[in-house]
């Protein structure tokens, strides 16, 4: 059985919305595992409060069942400290 690893934008992009960059997310389906490089003030959309240039749960990491992840966190905001929470939908 082969797993589907998604990103999606949530609502319409913006002029000042950064895109998806594919190097973000690396998968290997054998072992079940994702890693994903979420990284906090990305951009100065929105006074640097952002991941990855998104704001507002605009991107989404759909993950599936079974499968391990690891995230790589950085901050890029040099004025602000970030942090992220990991839920279940």
């Amino acid at each position: 059985m082969v797993g589907l690893v998604t990103l999606s934008l949530a609502g319409p992009a913006s002029a000042q919305q950064q895109r998806v960059d594919p190097t973000w997310l690396t998968f290997d389906a054998a072992a079940k595992t994702v890693r994903f490089q979420l990284i906090a003030g990305l951009t100065g959309l929105n006074g640097a409060l952002n991941f990855n240039g998104f704001r507002d749960g605009d991107l989404t990491l759909v993950v599936p069942i079974g499968w391990q992840t690891e995230i790589d966190f950085r901050n890029h905001d040099g004025m602000l400290p970030h942090s992220a929470e990991v839920i279940a939908p």
